[in-house]
């Protein structure tokens, strides 16, 4: 619930902080149908050094406001299959869940083709 809620809060204030962006560009507030162009600035980073760290974190920045447009989280795990693949791998319903899941960890996770694998988590 508190994720939830968190996570609404994130987006709106973002949403804002590209509305106070558009201004700083425009010196006027934007129309709804113009288009802005804002200069940004992005940086990300993961949580160790190297290739080692299975959580990230990507920035994007206006250069003008200093505030945090997006951001987006990267993780190298499926937390999910990592549960399956302990608990179920082997079983019938295993290749049925991950038939129906491998698309969605595909979009989700930056290194999909171990989950389906052999490594621990």
């Amino acid at each position: 619930m508190v994720s939830r809620i968190a996570e609404e809060e994130t987006e709106q204030q973002m949403k804002e902080a590209v509305e106070r962006a558009k201004l700083a560009v425009l010196g006027r507030p934007p129309n709804p149908s113009e288009t802005v162009d804002i200069v940004v600035t992005f940086d990300g980073t993961w949580a160790k050094r190297g290739f080692t760290s299975n959580f990230g974190v990507g920035v994007v920045m206006s250069a003008d406001t200093g505030e945090v447009l997006d951001r987006k989280v990267l993780s190298k795990i499926c937390l999910e299959c990592c549960h399956r693949t302990g608990a179920y791998k082997g079983k019938e319903d295993y290749r049925e869940w991950w038939d129906k899941h491998k698309e969605e960890c595909s979009e989700k996770f930056y290194w999909v083709k171990s989950c389906y694998g052999n490594r621990s988590c």
